[in-house]
């Protein structure tokens, strides 16, 4: 087994409610160095993947989280590490730890951490990232997850259908025109009356209006066109900002209405969320969708345990030629120092005997590095140790 320097902090829909994971996710947004660290966050899940230091220090930093998060996530808060946290991400990217088996969105989201990331981020988390999406890809062509179509978006559409009265001649207000809200905005042209989409970006809305035969308004528009809807499908990051208890107080005035908040962070307060009248779900209140038999969902993650493995090897075989390289320096370097001391003492040599010390120096060098070189190529897990026997971890 390959040691890989990653690990993984992670909190999930199945152990830990909403209230927590919107929790976490305060705490770990304002870190300022993120070149050792990347966030995950999407409507279940919130997961953090340290490399380098950080990976070694992430029982640190699960004790630090839960210090200042107390008893709210403690219980839930998973720690991974190697390929463990490694096979895991894929899994994630593949879809097999969401509400919708095998579902597309997030490898959507995990493509977003990737570009947003900062250029000094950890070679070994970039190329992470990178891994598990280029394993998406390949494998979807070659197995079940190339028919899957449902999302937490065609999740909120059903919740809306089951719990608005005569839903096929309501009018559903969405909030957002990203890939979630596109996605709920879509499904809804087909199963109510009409639908109206609301972001921030006016021209977004337009443009997906447009294409799904909706209409579009402005966020500041909503407060006065909500008496027109009997349902609101949320998928923006708005923090009660648009759906305050103001708004819905005054909409609810007027008769009942449905929320499907698919925003995590929640996009309706808490004194929002309790008003009466009000039908409210989260995304947690959301059945979720098995759309991969128990076969298919055994070969995919067989396949990502695999390339977890194979991508602990490349790590360990990285580690052992910057080792090897390092190796060669500090020895090299060595022999160097002590060749000009034992020149300086024989200084009446020849140009000719000169350079036959030097040779001789640098082929007794060569010599001596030549079966650890081998070794560290057969074992690449034991570039630490190879350092370590030199006394080079000490010195960077």
């Amino acid at each position: 087994m390959f040691r890989v320097p990653v690990a993984a902090l992670a909190l999930h829909q199945r152990s830990a409610p909403i209230d927590a994971r919107e929790r976490l996710l305060e705490l770990v947004m304002p870190w300022g160095d993120r070149s050792t660290r990347v966030v995950v966050a999407t409507c279940h899940r919130v997961e953090i993947y340290l490399a380098a230091a950080d990976s070694d220090r992430a029982d640190e930093l699960a004790s630090d989280l839960d210090a200042r998060g107390g008893a709210v996530f403690r219980a839930s808060l998973v720690h991974l590490s190697g390929t463990d946290a490694v096979a895991h991400l894929f899994e994630v990217v593949m879809g097999l730890d969401s509400a919708v088996q095998g579902e597309p969105q997030i490898r959507g989201q995990v493509r977003a951490v990737l570009a947003a990331a900062p250029p000094s981020l950890d070679p070994t988390l970039r190329r992470l990232l990178e891994r598990a999406l280029s394993l998406r890809r390949s494998l979807r062509q070659r197995s079940a997850l190339v028919g899957v179509s449902q999302s937490v978006g065609s999740l909120a559409v059903d919740e809306v259908v089951r719990v608005v009265p005569n839903a096929q001649q309501a009018t559903v207000l969405v909030i957002g025109a990203g890939e979630m809200g596109a996605l709920a905005v879509r499904a809804l042209v087909r199963r109510v009356a009409r639908v109206i989409v609301a972001n921030r970006d006016r021209t977004r809305a337009e443009a997906l209006a447009r294409s799904a035969g909706a209409e579009a308004i402005g966020l500041a528009d909503v407060a006065e066109r909500l008496g027109e809807v009997g349902a609101v499908v949320s998928a923006a990051d708005t923090r009660g900002a648009v759906l305050d208890e103001a708004i819905l107080g005054a909409r609810l005035a007027r008769g009942p209405i449905a929320v499907v908040d698919i925003a995590v962070p929640r996009s309706v307060g808490p004194a929002a969320r309790a008003l009466d009248g009000l039908t409210y779900r989260s995304v947690d209140d959301l059945a979720g969708a098995r759309t991969l038999s128990a076969d298919d969902t055994a070969r995919l993650r067989t396949a990502c345990a695999a390339e977890g493995d194979r991508f602990a090897r490349e790590c360990a075989e990285r580690a052992a030629a910057r080792a090897i390289t390092e190796v060669r320096a500090h020895a090299h370097a060595t022999r160097l120092r002590q060749l000009d001391r034992a020149l300086r003492r024989l200084g009446n040599l020849s140009a000719r005997d000169r350079r036959v010390v030097e040779t001789l120096s640098a082929r007794v060098v060569n010599s001596l590095l030549h079966e650890p070189t081998l070794a560290l190529k057969k074992q690449p897990d034991r570039s630490e140790h190879a350092l370590a026997l030199f006394g080079i971890d000490e010195q960077r």
